[in-house]
């Protein structure tokens, strides 16, 4: 990428209120876009070190803990690790695949779980097994418990979201399929473009729109994304998030050579095997992607 096309931003403008936790690093899919936030990190655990971690993220001004994977879901305490975030002060949401036991839902909704999104990309059997390379069996059943928790989350009243990540035009029926389904259901539906091929992914957002009649209705920068909300024929809302490579921090992504994926994103957090740490980038690996807590708090307060 250009230098001339780089957006650079202070460490004091990353003063985000969320950050990303990776609980664990096992999954039941094996999706090929999928970046694992950056790296093989060890399961989080509920016990006195997650606890003060939970209260040292309050310290550092983060009251909202995104919680990934892998498949959080297939973390076994999950459960607890919610509890303990939520009892500490956290809005706790979570990305998720869909793929687990619907009785679920009610144990992380009575745990503290506020938002959770789904990864679903696609209601096609076909492109589960061909792109997703699930290593479950049954891919028709798959798709099927997908659709089903995602319609008791929006029952329960969980604030519930379907990403859809658009990795280039093959997935335009995908895209409409499940808008569809998430129009049916009153489903907050989010359109995310692709990192590894954002251009082709534009255009097929773009003609995905226009066939159906979308207004936009808003536009918002964001630090490392634009977010577009549009409206359809028969007011149903739909967001764009349109990540931005452009985007380096200063003090930090100055010395790096690498064409990153992603830019400069924004906080996340994992369990190294010996402490919790905070990733900044998820292609560097000269040792300077990972940063301590108090290092963290020096450059978001400098």
């Amino acid at each position: 990428m250009k230098k001339e096309n780089l957006k650079w931003i202070e460490a004091n403008e990353i003063k985000s209120k969320k950050v990303r936790l990776k609980v664990n690093s096992n999954c039941n899919f094996s999706c090929s876009y999928c970046h694992k936030e950056g790296g093989k990190s060890s399961v989080v655990k509920p016990n006195k070190e997650f606890i003060n971690f939970s209260r040292q993220l309050s310290n550092l001004g983060f009251f909202e803990v995104h919680l990934t994977g892998g498949e959080p879901t297939l973390n076994p305490y999950l459960i607890d690790i919610c509890k303990i975030l939520h009892n500490t002060g956290q809005r706790v949401s979570l990305t998720t695949n869909g793929s687990f036991k619907s009785k679920l839902l009610g144990n992380l909704q009575d745990n503290g779980v506020a938002d959770i999104h789904f990864s679903f990309n696609s209601r096609n059997n076909r492109y589960l097994q061909e792109h997703s390379k699930s290593k479950l069996k049954i891919y028709e059943n798959i798709i099927g418990i997908q659709e089903t928790n995602i319609i008791e989350s929006v029952r329960i009243n969980l604030n519930t979201f379907v990403n859809l990540l658009v990795h280039g035009y093959y997935s335009k029926q995908d895209l409409q399929s499940v808008y569809e389904f998430c129009k049916i259901n009153n489903v907050n539906l989010r359109i995310l473009t692709s990192l590894v091929n954002r251009e082709v992914s534009l255009l097929t957002i773009n003609e995905f729109i226009q066939e159906n009649g979308f207004t936009e209705l808003s536009k918002a920068e964001k630090l490392s994304s634009t977010r577009i909300t549009l409206i359809d024929r028969n007011d149903y809302k739909i967001v764009i998030k349109d990540v931005s490579p452009e985007t380096r921090l200063n003090g930090y992504c100055n010395d790096c050579t690498i064409n990153c994926r992603e830019g400069f994103y924004g906080i996340r957090a994992e369990h190294d095997g010996e402490k919790f740490v905070f990733r900044l980038c998820l292609d560097r690996k000269d040792g300077k992607e990972i940063i301590l807590p108090q290092k963290l708090y020096n450059l978001i307060n400098n």
